[in-house]
C-alpha cells in the first residue's frame, strides 16, 4: 500500500495548483481535509508495517505552512504553531526520509568536554601543612608534618597511586624558625623560596618554575577570592579556591584545587607538574598565612 503520507501532501500540492480551488483553502478546510484524511486512511495500519505516525497537529503543520503558504491562520492557532514549528518539521524530515540516523556522541576528547572539564580536590584543614587533598575517587594528595629529634619540622607530600599504595612525591624540610627552607621533588633539591618568587610589582603575585621549563604565576583573582595559576601565555591552567568550613568524613574542608585539564598545553595534570603544583599551592597558602 502506498504510503498515505505522500498521498495526502501530494493531493493537496495539486488542489491548490488549481485556482478556482484556492477561495476554499480556509484554515477550517485544511482542519477538516486532515481530519477525514487521517480518520479514513491512518485507520488501518498497524505497526506491524512501520509506517510513520503522524498526528493531526502535524498534518496541520506541514500542510498549512508548508504546501500552504498563503492560506490565512486564525491568530489563536499562531502561538501553537509557533511552538510546534520546529518539532514538526525535523519529525517529517525523519519519518517521511526513513533516515533514522542520530547525532554521534562527542568523543571523549572533544573540545567542548575538555574546555568544561576540571578536575576538583577538596583540601583539608587551616593548616596546608597537615592536610588531605581529596576527591570522589579518594585521598589523593597528602601533607604530612612530623617533627625530628633536633627540633626540625619536615613535611613530607603523598601521592595515592593505588588503594592502599603511596609515593613519596617532596619533602620539605622549614627552617629551624618556622620560615621557608629548602624542598626535595624527586631528584632536584632547591630553596622553598624558588617555588614562591614574589612579584615586586603585584601585591599577592608568586612565580615558580615548573618541571617543564615553564613559568608559572599564582596570583589572586581580579573578581572573586579564588588564586589562579597562569601559564606563560597567561591561561589559568589551575586555581585555589577558599570555601566556607564544610565536615567531611576525611576532615573539614577549607578550600578546592581545580585543576582544568584542558588549559594551556593540557599537561597540567600529568604527574610531575600536578605535583609540583600542589607543592607551590601549599606553599603560597602557608605565605599568606604568616605574611611571609
Amino acid at each position: 500500500m502506498e504510503n498515505p503520507v505522500f498521498v495526502f501532501f501530494r493531493t493537496l500540492q495539486s488542489l491548490t495548483k488549481h485556482r478556482a480551488f484556492r477561495p476554499f483553502c480556509s484554515w477550517p478546510y485544511v482542519v477538516t481535509l486532515a481530519s477525514t484524511f487521517t480518520a479514513k486512511k491512518f485507520a488501518p495500519l498497524t505497526t506491524a508495517q512501520h509506517e510513520p505516525s503522524f498526528s493531526i497537529d502535524t498534518f496541520l503543520s506541514l500542510s498549512a505552512f508548508i504546501f500552504l503558504p498563503d492560506v490565512h491562520v486564525p491568530d489563536r492557532f499562531k502561538d501553537h504553531q509557533s511552538r510546534k514549528k520546529s518539532n514538526t518539521s525535523l519529525q517529517f524530515s525523519k519519518s517521511v526520509r526513513d533516515t533514522h540516523t542520530t547525532s554521534p556522541a562527542l568523543p571523549s576528547n572533544s573540545p567542548i568536554m575538555s574546555t568544561a572539564s576540571n578536575d576538583v580536590l577538596s583540601w583539608t584543614n587551616q593548616d596546608p601543612r597537615e592536610s588531605q587533598l581529596f576527591n570522589s575517587w579518594g585521598v589523593l594528595y597528602r601533607f604530612q608534618t612530623t617533627i625530628s629529634p633536633s627540633g626540625q619540622s619536615v613535611t613530607t607530600l603523598w601521592r595515592a597511586i593505588r588503594p592502599n599504595k603511596e609515593d613519596r612525591v617532596a619533602k620539605l624540610e622549614w627552617s629551624t624558625n618556622g620560615g621557608l627552607g629548602r624542598v626535595i621533588i624527586g631528584k632536584n633539591t632547591l630553596p622553598m623560596a624558588d617555588l614562591v618568587i614574589p612579584d615586586p610589582h603585584h601585591v599577592g603575585v608568586r612565580f615558580f618554575s615548573g618541571p617543564d621549563g615553564q613559568q608559572y604565576r599564582w596570583r589572586p583573582s581580579a573578581t572573586n577570592h579564588d588564586i589562579l595559576l597562569q601559564d606563560t601565555t597567561g591561561a589559568v591552567v589551575a586555581f585555589y579556591r577558599p570555601t566556607r568550613p564544610t565536615r567531611y568524613q576525611i576532615g573539614d574542608v577549607y578550600g578546592e584545587l581545580h585543576f582544568i585539564r584542558s588549559a594551556g598545553t593540557g599537561t597540567v595534570m600529568h604527574p610531575p607538574i600536578m605535583d609540583t603544583v600542589t607543592v607551590t599551592a601549599m606553599l603560597y597558602r602557608f605565605c599568606a598565612q604568616w605574611n611571609l
